[in-house]
């Protein structure tokens, strides 16, 4: 009896995760349009089983296009930002498992409209994210759209963690008057993500995975704002 209880408890555990597997996929497919490349960092398998579905594909394609077009007309630090962006995503996509036939497809579709950025041509070094990431040239005076600055900061913290706490821990460019070091907090954690409670959840768990080997107070720091957000929290 206690053994047939136990491989009912095991089995309710596959198949709530399958749920939640399942709802994370319907989730992005139902929200595709409306979620910027960025947003798909940590959810690499999502999008390769998205692209299943050839619609999907278009959109995908037309994205790159559009970030192509970006790195063609931005200014070279901020071309070097977008490249970035695709290099984390194809790295990330290609080090995806997949199971069967037609998600390998899918990979393989992603992975090819990426292949442009599988290599960067450039160093990522202390001066680019210092020079990206000025406060006195960025932000919606300058252009920006609200959260163009939280996005530049989540996109080099997954890049290279070390640098990016370097940077806005050293750099008297920016490091900011309270001494509080700079996160990505109300775009992806809070107010104004776009995304549902449980993804933001989810993107909380990721972000505190990839601080697990890093010790020390500034990265604690980072640890403490990310547990402490506000998931609930919403835009009025």
């Amino acid at each position: 009896m206690k053994h047939l209880l136990t491989i009912i408890i095991l089995s309710s555990c596959i198949n709530i995760n399958a749920q939640k597997k399942e709802n994370f996929n319907d989730y992005f497919k139902k929200n595709y349009s409306r979620l910027d490349l960025e947003y798909f960092i940590f959810y690499e398998a999502e999008l390769i089983n998205c692209m299943a579905d050839t619609s999907f594909r278009k959109n995908f394609t037309r994205d790159v296009k559009n970030q192509v077009r970006k790195i063609q007309t931005f200014s070279s630090v901020e071309s070097s930002e977008r490249k970035i962006l695709l290099n984390v995503l194809y790295r990330r996509i290609n080090a995806m498992i997949v199971q069967n036939k037609e998600l390998t497809d899918s990979k393989s579709f992603l992975l090819n409209q990426l292949s442009e950025f599988k290599e960067l041509d450039f160093a990522v070094d202390f001066n680019l994210l210092e020079k990206r990431l000025d406060p006195k040239k960025r932000g919606m005076p300058f252009g920006d759209e609200e959260c163009s600055y939280d996005f530049s900061l989540f996109i080099f913290f997954v890049h290279d963690p070390e640098l990016y706490v370097r940077v806005i821990t050293d750099s008297p460019i920016i490091g900011s008057a309270d001494k509080k070091i700079l996160f990505p907090i109300k775009c992806f954690y809070e107010e104004l993500s776009p995304l549902s409670l449980e993804v933001k959840k989810r993107t909380q768990r990721e972000t505190l995975e990839i601080l697990k080997k890093y010790r020390g107070s500034k990265y604690d720091s980072i640890r403490n704002m990310i547990l402490n957000a506000d998931l609930n929290a919403k835009f009025n």
